[in-house]
């Protein structure tokens, strides 16, 4: 019975299994640097002592981890992709973590398709018997069948709420390609998981004391040699949204594209940033501006203003080209509150 299933611990007590351990000798002889070299194993894999030189023993820790490494993925490998998914994709912790056993869903030659269950779901209810059926058979979409599909995709997309995961990425993307080999090397460990408790999900891994695991509690925090400290998928989450709101340009379209049903979200927890508040507060300056100006010049009154001529007039050929076409008048004291019929006054017409 493999040491690799997952059990109950009572049930692994019952039936006599132990966690992962190796032979004396052999933990000597693999703790020597050079076994691991004259196995193949890169260098930059090994321990580096910081001082321009490698560790010459290992610790048995690093020995488990290589040893397991070589049957499938680790807590480790693991680790480093979801927060690569993170950084690319802007999801949550529990989006990645439980991620569906096959994410990607479609595969065409402009697009590549990956998603969580409840997006797969509203997709195969809009996608039609012949998309589903040529997905099924595991070719690229090609012509129009692929024109059906990526439309079924964005119309489920307008039905999904910001608990929901899904994304199109180009064909041959690295992060594709990384979740393509992680793959690869789950499926040659799933047949360990004989009870199936990890049978649904995409990210399961080898570990010395748990067999197969998903690993749900682990934390960013856990692996601190490999990443700053401080980082987690809150963090990170929030430092995508800013970033995508850099390109997308608006909290509308940002919307969109995070999956969020409104800004009241975005802006409370993640567009909330001092420089982000800065930003802002510079686009209504800077519109306010626009439109002062553009009242200024039409009203003939630029002289009054502690204001270089030059800017005023800048600020008001701006607002024409963007269309905020301001026009001032004089408006009649009788249209002003009687409390306020002193002159002449100025509104301004949009």
């Amino acid at each position: 019975m493999s040491q690799f299933d997952q059990r109950a611990p009572e049930l692994i007590k019952a039936e006599k299994l132990s966690h992962l351990t190796l032979a004396k000798d052999v933990m000597y002889q693999m703790s020597d640097v050079k076994f691991w070299i004259a196995a193949g194993v890169p260098w930059g894999v090994l321990p580096y002592s910081g001082d321009g030189r490698y560790t010459a023993r290992l610790m048995p820790e690093m020995i488990f981890h290589l040893v397991i490494g070589l049957c499938g993925p680790t807590a480790r490998t693991a680790a480093m992709l979801r927060v690569w998914i993170a950084c690319m994709f802007g999801w949550n912790r529990k989006q990645i973590v439980f991620l569906r056993r096959c994410p990607i869903v479609l595969r065409t030659t402009t697009a590549v398709g990956l998603s969580n269950m409840t997006f797969y779901e509203e997709f195969k209810n809009r996608a039609g018997h012949n998309v589903l059926a040529a997905i099924e058979d595991g070719a690229v979409l090609r012509g129009g069948i692929a024109e059906k599909a990526i439309d079924a995709w964005k119309n489920a997309g307008g039905a999904m709420t910001k608990d929901d995961a899904w994304r199109l990425e180009t064909p041959g993307s690295s992060i594709i390609a990384a979740l393509d080999d992680y793959e690869t090397m789950a499926n040659a460990v799933r047949k360990f998981d004989v009870d199936g408790s990890c049978a649904d999900y995409f990210f399961i891994c080898l570990t010395r004391n748990d067999g197969i695991s998903i690993h749900s509690q682990m934390e960013i925090s856990h692996f601190g040699d490999l990443f700053p400290k401080g980082t987690n998928f809150q963090a990170i989450r929030k430092t995508a949204q800013l970033i995508q709101f850099t390109k997308v340009g608006s909290a509308t379209a940002q919307i969109a594209s995070s999956g969020h049903s409104s800004a009241r979200t975005l802006m409370k927890y993640y567009l909330n940033t001092k420089d982000f508040r800065n930003g802002l507060d510079s686009s209504i300056r800077f519109l306010q501006n626009c439109l002062a100006a553009n009242v200024v010049v039409k009203g003939g009154f630029e002289d009054r203003l502690e204001v270089p001529a030059e800017i005023i007039k800048w600020f008001a050929n701006f607002s024409r080209l963007c269309g905020l076409e301001a026009v001032a008048r004089e408006r009649d004291p009788l249209e002003l509150p009687h409390k306020n019929r002193t002159g002449s006054d100025f509104c301004l017409t949009v």
